[in-house]
């Protein structure tokens, strides 16, 4: 992992957390290593984050069981999407896990095609043992801040001459 890169879930906006199809209460803290997040339904869940600011995604790292931690996922960068739109709308990248990356192996993004990212929607399609529940013990997203330059920051400097 490169040194620039750190844990993003400081950059979310922490009331924007929506996951649909969740079982249980506060599902967010799956990803700060707290209660591990699970479908209730059916195998699918959707993920829903906004951050505080954009933000250049560079990989994720998933813990999950490898009986029924998630297989198949679907990103979406800057667009909101609900189950049937996660279903059939093109995404920013599709992810294929394999056991490896359900214990930590960081799984790269298409860099490029998420420079500036707003809002994120992790659309996990189905898990590795095709069963009912999908487990997810934790998901760390890594990357930076963009780099923005706010002119309302700018300060006259008074006695400087040019």
């Amino acid at each position: 992992m490169d040194p620039g890169y750190v844990d993003l879930w400081v950059n979310v906006e922490k009331k924007s957390v929506d996951i649909l199809n969740k079982k249980g209460g506060d599902s967010s803290s799956v990803f700060t290593g707290g209660a591990p997040l699970e479908s209730d339904v059916d195998g699918q869940l959707l993920i829903n984050l906004s951050f505080t600011h954009a933000v250049k995604i560079h990989s994720f790292c998933f813990h999950a069981p490898e009986e029924n931690g998630p297989k198949s996922i679907r990103l979406f960068v800057n667009t909101q999407v609900d189950f049937d739109g996660a279903s059939q709308n093109p995404s920013a990248q599709d992810l294929v896990l394999t056991k490896e990356n359900l214990s930590g192996t960081p799984v790269l993004t298409k860099f490029v095609k998420f420079q500036s990212v707003n809002t994120l929607t992790i659309f996990v399609v189905s898990n590795i043992g095709g069963t009912d529940c999908t487990r997810i013990d934790s998901i760390k997203i890594f990357g930076a801040p963009k780099d923005s330059f706010n002119m309302s920051e700018l300060k006259k400097v008074e006695g400087h001459a040019h």
